[in-house]
């Protein structure tokens, strides 16, 4: 709401003060509500999840294109055996 609003991209200053006071209004009724700050915890405990799983999987694909693991997930060894069930990435 404030970035349509907003005084420098053409907005009206007025109003974006009133979005600015509305926010503030929300935003400390919301933090005095514990199932607020419950919920909140839950959504950034899954971004976080998600960015985790995002950034293993890219780990993971590089490390095949080096040939260091195999399509499976297994460590490829030097010696060209290929790792057990432990070795998963």
């Amino acid at each position: 709401m404030m970035r349509l609003n907003h005084p420098d991209h053409g907005g009206s200053p007025y109003l974006a003060e009133k979005v600015n006071e509305a926010f503030d209004i929300l935003k400390l009724s919301a933090k005095s509500d514990p199932n607020w700050l419950i919920q909140r915890q839950k959504l950034k405990d899954e971004e976080d999840l998600q960015r985790k799983q995002y950034a293993e999987e890219i780990l993971r694909e590089e490390l095949k294109k080096q040939g260091v693991l195999d399509e499976e997930g297994d460590v490829i060894h030097p010696d060209g055996g290929v790792g057990k069930k432990h070795d998963k990435m």
